[in-house]
């Protein structure tokens, strides 16, 4: 089973980052991990999202031992009666499709350098992330009557829920995903550390963030704003918000991932670079995707 651990180190490690988000998966969305030979098949008891049920490819194999590997997540999957889908960085396009695999989703990881030194001053160019739009052209301020507080009371929980469920959760198919987070939200379960903040404009919950971290690697989470209080900076505020927990930690190095073009642009403008990409990849039918190329 897998363990949690994830490594340390200086370097950008895709296979570190990616321990990591499964680690941080663990404490939210699944309810197991299995270790196979070169990936970490993760699954939740609470729907069939195939983002939520997947084999995470953390050890690429060399390029005869993709079939062996493919067909090892795809029985581990099959096991829980999930369909086939896996994630890996730098796959080999061609052979995957030889071998029946079409490409389902693509996500950007960025790395977000940290200075513990300078915990209180997040860096201003930092920009949303986790795929749901907040604001497409912020401002360098926030409107003077925003409030961020850390979320610490049963009121608070339930307003960063309803806000979470609004952007990012909000069908009855998304129900592991608001499982998830409320997870994150209650008792630790495991070493990894949950922080969340809310965002109030005039008083009222607009905005939400997390950071999961353990002590050195962090990753940025859940970030989201309600459309109608969009274009005010309150995303860039709510990002900074997240580095500042994250150095303040001891942290010296924080992963985000985007799914947007749109948002990957703004990003690399503001000099948040794309590190690697990961694609999800399946032979299940009835499950979307998008063409290659």
């Amino acid at each position: 089973m897998f363990d949690g651990r994830y490594g340390r180190g200086d370097a950008v490690s895709p296979a570190r980052w990616l321990r990591a988000d499964m680690a941080h998966r663990a404490g939210c969305i699944f309810d197991r991990v299995e270790a196979i030979d070169g990936a970490l098949v993760g699954t939740t008891d609470a729907d069939r999202d195939p983002q939520a049920n997947f084999a995470q490819v953390v050890e690429p194999p060399a390029p005869a031992g993709w079939p062996a590997l493919l067909a090892a997540a795809a029985e581990a999957l099959a096991r829980r009666g999930r369909p086939p889908v896996v994630s890996a960085v730098d796959a080999p396009a061609e052979r995957l499709a030889a071998l029946g695999w079409r490409p389902l989703h693509r996500y950007a990881w960025h790395r977000v350098p940290l200075d513990p030194a300078r915990s209180g001053a997040a860096p201003s160019g930092a920009a949303p992330s986790d795929a749901a739009p907040s604001d497409a052209a912020p401002s360098d301020a926030a409107p003077s009557d925003v409030d961020l507080v850390t979320v610490t009371g049963d009121a608070e929980r339930r307003a960063f829920l309803a806000i979470y469920a609004e952007v990012f959760a909000p069908g009855a198919a998304d129900r592991a995903w608001r499982e998830g987070i409320a997870r994150t939200l209650g008792p630790p379960r495991s070493a990894l550390r949950w922080i969340h903040a809310l965002a109030l404009l005039g008083g009222e919950p607009v905005g939400i963030a997390a950071v999961a971290h353990d002590g050195h690697t962090a990753g940025l989470h859940a970030l989201a704003v309600r459309p109608a209080a969009r274009g005010r900076g309150i995303g860039r505020r709510l990002t900074r918000w997240r580095i500042a927990q994250a150095a303040a930690a001891g942290c010296r190095e924080g992963f985000l991932q985007t799914e947007e073009d749109r948002v990957r642009g703004w990003q690399a403008r503001a000099g948040v670079e794309v590190a690697f990409e990961t694609v999800f990849w399946t032979t299940g039918r009835g499950l979307g995707g998008f063409a290659a190329g």
